[in-house]
């Protein structure tokens, strides 16, 4: 999945090592990228663990996996299984909380990076004000005082 997470411009599309000025080879690498998404979805969707216990597929569970799932309406696959993936983060969190999954991000703080602000401020407005009390130093660049300004803003 790495290959896919950016888009390679292999000598095979590029010219001397710059970015491929063919717009038809960039959509159809992106093309390819999100197809090798939808094949890991499908794969994991039709047996979780038989998909989890291959070692090749260790590093598929990653972000780009995990919003798609949420936007498909498979966040429950998502949360069954959040121990196995990786790279979850701000964005991530952002789509859960949308989808009405905020719980799933204060049980699992410790599996997204670059939490801030922004979450925060959604959780208090989703009705998780304490746990963002309570979890403080997860957040980035967030302190006692902003975060009860925030909260009391909130209830306004």
């Amino acid at each position: 999945m790495e290959e896919f997470n950016k888009i390679n411009y292999s000598p095979e599309n590029s010219r001397d090592g710059n970015p491929p000025v063919d717009k038809d080879k960039i959509e159809q690498l992106e093309k390819d990228r999100e197809e090798e998404i939808n094949k890991i979805i499908a794969d994991f969707l039709i047996s979780p663990r038989k998909f989890i216990e291959k070692p090749n597929n260790e590093n598929k569970l990653d972000k780009k996996v995990a919003i798609k799932l949420i936007e498909e309406y498979r966040a429950s696959a998502l949360l069954n299984y959040i121990d196995k993936f990786q790279g979850l983060d701000k964005e991530v969190a952002l789509n859960l909380i949308e989808s009405g999954c905020a719980s799933a991000i204060l049980k699992n703080f410790n599996k997204f990076q670059g939490l801030d602000k922004e979450v925060a401020l959604n959780l208090i407005e989703s009705g998780d004000a304490d746990a963002v009390l309570d979890n403080i130093d997860k957040f980035q660049g967030l302190d006692k005082e902003s975060t009860l300004k925030m909260i009391e803003e909130s209830d306004s």
